[in-house]
């Protein structure tokens, strides 16, 4: 049985042909940026939809059984003729690979900062040392459990679903040096930021 994303198991024949849900596609106008890495990139959906309109697209995930589904959609994508190849799947941790941060001007977490839970704070003091513009997208249903129940009860990630709300999501970005410039509160949270880095070598 597949495992993974609820909107990947739920949607995952039509993403097969390459018809993607908005839940992914409403992302796309708020990624700026020549070469992306996405962090926690699941089954890959919205890397490879980002690879046909970007330079470079690291799409970064630890769990191997999600990373193999991602190589075979980008196959499977590429075998339709859709134009996938800026896209390296990379099965790995950021906490692990800060080497991928120099080589990008944009991170994207989708509904995936609050698992880096007491790490949270050194990953984005790296990603501040090298990265232009972050976007993160929130999960609604994780920052409304967390205030309305001090820290969903009985979930293993407690108070780090702080980061799935607006709140948690601009309180990294700023502690790390962030300015806000943009703000979706229409279903799962979107924050950007962006921030002037001093020797980047990304344009």
């Amino acid at each position: 049985m597949l495992k993974g994303s609820l909107a990947y198991r739920t949607n995952r024949d039509a993403i097969w042909h390459a018809d993607v849900p908005k839940k992914y596609l409403r992302l796309l106008e708020h990624v700026p940026g020549d070469r992306i890495l996405e962090l926690g990139s699941a089954e890959g959906v919205l890397a490879l939809v980002l690879a046909q309109r970007k330079e470079k697209i690291f799409a970064l995930e630890m769990k191997k059984d999600r990373h193999e589904e991602a190589l075979q959609l980008q196959a499977h994508w590429r075998e339709r003729g859709l134009d996938v190849d800026r896209c390296e799947m990379i099965l790995g941790n950021i906490k692990e690979r800060f080497d991928l941060l120099p080589q990008v001007d944009t991170l994207l977490g989708v509904r995936s900062i609050y698992y880096l839970r007491e790490d949270v704070q050194r990953v984005f003091d790296a990603v501040g040392q090298h990265v232009k513009h972050v976007v993160l997208c929130g999960n609604k249903n994780r920052a409304r459990r967390y205030f309305d129940a001090n820290g969903m009860p009985g979930d293993k990630l407690g108070t780090y679903n702080y980061y799935a709300s607006k709140e948690g999501m601009i309180s990294i970005l700023e502690t790390s040096g962030y300015s806000i410039v943009k703000t979706v509160d229409d279903g799962d949270p979107i924050v950007v930021g962006v921030k002037n880095v001093k020797g980047s070598h990304v344009r």
